[in-house]
């Protein structure tokens, strides 16, 4: 461990400040093994605090200098740096909006994705089954968005059978947008199907469905699992399968 980072350790449990002597014993008491002794690391402390503090400005800084009240500084007394917390943002999600806003929501959010990656992109004015139209280097794709908030643990999504068989294109994909909160923030997580994929998980019995196609989509243990069978990870963000 760095000397500063163990001074760090020492005097976060300290919010006045610390002579070099003092922060040299409290670290002697945590780390007894250190190769040098009690003085010669009072005299390291010192240097590296100092150089520290004349180096680095602004939030680089950890430490600082403790005033003695008459327009200079104690001599060999230092602090950490206070730092300003950031604002904690609320993560609450509102449950009494409809499901037209959320939907509609959802197809703007693809279609701005789409935009960043260069992607000449529309919504359908009017819904057959197709809700974006995209293009890029001369070739055209259809997009199909589903939009979820996380309920139970999961996300929930349907396609109708015949849409999709009347869409069942090379060029089509399906977009489920799982609004969930990540880290503590309020996140937009995009997993891209092929039209061939979901084909692929008719075929094989992850996705099952008469008249409507469900898709059950949880998230445990970093990793996305379709319908408890099929783990999905590489399909997350995956923008670049458009193609």
């Amino acid at each position: 461990m760095d000397i500063l980072e163990c001074v760090q350790e020492v005097m976060t449990t300290s919010g006045a400040g610390m002579h070099v002597k003092e922060i040299a014993s409290e670290i002697l008491k945590k780390y007894p093994n250190m190769p040098f002794g009690h003085d010669e690391l009072a005299t390291r402390l010192s240097t590296r605090l100092s150089s520290h503090i004349q180096k680095k400005k602004g939030s680089d800084c950890r430490f600082s200098k403790v005033s003695n009240g008459k327009g200079g500084e104690r001599r060999g007394v230092y602090r950490l740096k206070k730092t300003r917390k950031a604002p904690v943002l609320s993560t609450q999600i509102s449950t009494d909006v409809g499901r037209n806003f959320v939907g509609k929501g959802g197809e703007h959010a693809v279609l701005s994705e789409l935009l960043f990656r260069g992607y000449n992109a529309a919504i359908m004015t009017v819904d057959q089954g197709i809700d974006v139209v995209a293009s890029k280097d001369g070739h055209y794709f259809h997009i199909q968005v589903k939009t979820a908030r996380q309920s139970n643990g999961g996300f929930q999504f349907s396609v109708n059978l015949n849409s999709f068989n009347s869409n069942d294109k090379s060029h089509t994909f399906y977009i489920f947008l799982c609004r969930q909160v990540v880290k503590g923030v309020l996140t937009n997580v995009f997993i891209v199907f092929p039209s061939s994929m979901i084909i692929n998980y008719l075929e094989s019995g992850v996705v099952t469905g008469r008249e409507t196609l469900s898709f059950n989509i949880r998230c445990g243990d970093n990793s996305y699992v379709l319908n408890g069978k099929e783990k999905i990870d590489h399909f997350i963000n995956k923008f670049e399968l458009i193609k």
